[in-house]
């Protein structure tokens, strides 16, 4: 499992909004989501079973946070770090991110 956490100065609609097309965009489905939180999946690859990836946003001090979540069903193979890669790089394309934490 791996997971990085960004910042960006929106309202969380906004930043719901962003992530749901930056999923679209990576080609995975989503399977639930409410106000503040996504759960999509990857299928599987000739690398990978599949992977669950969870988006949740929290807002504090005038800015949203975005945590990103991509575990694997079976072995890793990088697979979850590439997921967050693809999903950040999508992010970026639609609205400015401020920080990417660790």
């Amino acid at each position: 499992m791996k997971q990085k956490t960004i910042s960006i100065y929106a309202d969380i609609p906004t930043v719901m909004d962003a992530a749901c097309q930056a999923i679209y965009l990576c080609g995975w489905e989503i399977k639930e989501m409410d106000i503040t939180s996504i759960n999509a999946s990857h299928g599987s690859s000739c690398f990978s079973w599949g992977e669950t990836i969870t988006v949740q946003v929290q807002e504090s001090n005038g800015a949203s946070y975005l945590t990103i979540q991509s575990k694997s069903i079976s072995i890793d193979w990088g697979i979850n770090n590439k997921n967050i890669t693809q999903f950040l790089s999508a992010m970026s394309t639609l609205i400015p991110i401020a920080q990417i934490f660790s």
